[in-house]
């Protein structure tokens, strides 16, 4: 899902589940399991759809930021390049010599 960006701390997840079931966005309950021990289940509450509706906005808001400097970046570039262009690498261009 994040192509190995996060790294997922297990006990990490299981404290925020706790706490998000504290804030009533989640709950829990104790299953019994077939051949193991019981385990815990959680379901997403009404409160935690809304929460998690209002966090995926967030991140598509972050990502066109995001999406606005990496445009900015490329067209600085690019501009850098046409402007270069036809210039020997190493010999100063003709602003460059003006300058000097």
């Amino acid at each position: 899902m994040t192509d190995g960006f996060v790294c997922v701390d297990p006990g990490g997840i299981y404290r925020l589940l706790r706490q998000l079931e504290q804030d009533g966005f989640v709950e829990s309950e104790w299953s019994a399991g077939e051949f193991g021990p019981q385990r815990r289940e959680y379901q997403i509450t009404s409160d935690g759809r809304e929460l998690l509706t209002q966090w995926a906005e967030d991140l598509r808001r972050r990502e066109r930021a995001f999406r606005s400097v990496i445009e900015a970046i490329e067209k600085s570039i690019e501009s850098e390049k046409a402007e270069n262009k036809g210039t020997p690498e190493g010999e100063p261009d003709e602003k460059e010599k003006k300058d000097a």
